[in-house]
């Protein structure tokens, strides 16, 4: 099942999350041969996904703040195809996107589909 942290979701469509690369600065100085150089450690891993919910439009919208309320938290996200993706810090929520859907989803009969994109940094 799709989730992001402990909310679940309909779908997770790719998560793309990079892995964490060293970063580095080089410089040079005017009238001094060669080049300075120095690292900083791992980072440069962002991500982005978008995360889906078929619902009623009562259960999508507490979906949508279940979903808000987990900006600047470390959690883990489970996409569609069951890959799992730890460590994931959450720097960006939204907007918002609701719309009219009808139909039935793991025999639940459900008349929206709300939609967010999730934005963040690997950590580890």
């Amino acid at each position: 099942m799709a989730t992001v942290g402990a909310v679940s979701c309909t779908y997770v469509k790719r998560p793309s999350v990079r892995k964490l690369r060293t970063r580095g600065e080089h410089w040079q100085i005017p009238g001094i041969n060669g080049y300075g150089a120095q690292t900083f450690g791992t980072g440069d891993a962002e991500f982005s996904f978008t995360v889906v919910k078929f619902a009623a439009v009562a259960d999508v919208e507490t979906w949508f703040r279940n979903i808000e309320d987990l900006a600047w938290t470390i959690v883990t996200v489970t996409d569609d195809w069951d890959i799992s993706y730890p460590y994931l810090l959450i720097t960006e929520v939204g907007p918002p996107r609701l719309t009219a859907a009808r139909g039935k989803h793991e025999s639940q009969n459900y008349d929206a589909r709300g939609e967010l994109t999730v934005k963040g940094v690997k950590t580890q």
